[in-house]
């Protein structure tokens, strides 16, 4: 059984509505290194600018800022100023857990937990043309998220990853890690959804994820803790493109032998 998919700007969207232009370009635009700037890591709402900074300039074609500290006027200040930056680094930005501080800031996108806001809540403090991206960790979930809107999905933990307890200890425990395997299964429940891999993953995974069909690689703790976050965000987006690259020529050396045995 597969589900269905967030759809293009002309048609129904998972909920029924059209999905908005704005959307599906931004929509367009996710791809790649999903960097994230988690205050965990971060002694100072400066010291997570810094971090955001740095990414962007290592080449991040998104970024999430997560912030289960910083009361909700630092939160509002430090957004509007991360979203100044991706927009210059023609980057998109993630908001994680409040939809009111991503409307405020004019973030490109929302990233919501399984304890969130529901999706549909979300939207209405928005709008229609803000991304609106959940964490998933196995098929009923997955499936919950494509029925209730979803424009992406995080899937994982992929592989072992210990941040999320260190960053914030009360949380619910995660799922064992699902691997490459499972992370294929999942996308081939939902072929069209874009899939937002997490997990454990520093430049060897990030490349075995891109060769294996991910969208996007969600890093935190390889970049917050990295002693030069610009670089290793560079390193991470070259070893995403090594592992696109992979993946088209074993799709071009498959359409070529095909065309051999004279297949459409």
């Amino acid at each position: 059984m597969t589900l269905g998919s967030p759809t293009k700007s002309a048609t129904p969207g998972a909920g029924g509505a059209a999905v908005a232009p704005e959307r599906a370009s931004r929509l367009q635009r996710l791809r790649g290194l999903y960097a994230i700037a988690d205050d965990g890591f971060a002694e100072t709402p400066a010291r997570l600018l810094s971090l955001v900074e740095a990414f962007l300039r290592g080449g991040a074609q998104a970024l999430q800022l997560r912030c289960k500290r910083l009361g909700s006027g630092e939160f509002l200040a430090l957004a509007r100023a991360s979203a100044a930056r991706c927009r210059q680094a023609g980057a998109l930005l993630f908001i994680n857990d409040r939809p009111d501080l991503a409307a405020l800031a004019g973030a490109d996108g929302v990233h919501l937990g399984q304890q969130d806001l529901p999706l549909r809540e979300a939207r209405a403090l928005v709008g229609p043309g803000v991304l609106l991206g959940v964490s998933t960790h196995g098929e009923a979930e997955l499936e919950r998220a494509v029925a209730d809107g979803a424009d992406c999905v995080g899937f994982g933990p992929i592989f072992a990853t210990d941040t999320k307890r260190a960053t914030t200890p009360a949380s619910t425990p995660l799922p064992p890690p699902r691997g490459i395997v499972g992370m294929q299964q999942i996308a081939a429940r939902a072929p069209g959804m874009p899939l937002i891999a997490i997990g454990g993953i520093d430049e060897p995974q990030a490349e075995a994820l891109a060769a294996a069909g991910a969208l996007c690689v969600a890093v935190i703790a390889a970049l917050c803790r990295a002693e030069d976050p610009e670089t290793k965000a560079r390193a991470l987006v070259r070893a995403f493109a090594r592992g696109q690259a992979r993946r088209e020529a074993v799709a071009h050396g498959d359409a070529q032998a095909a065309s051999a045995r004279g297949e459409p």
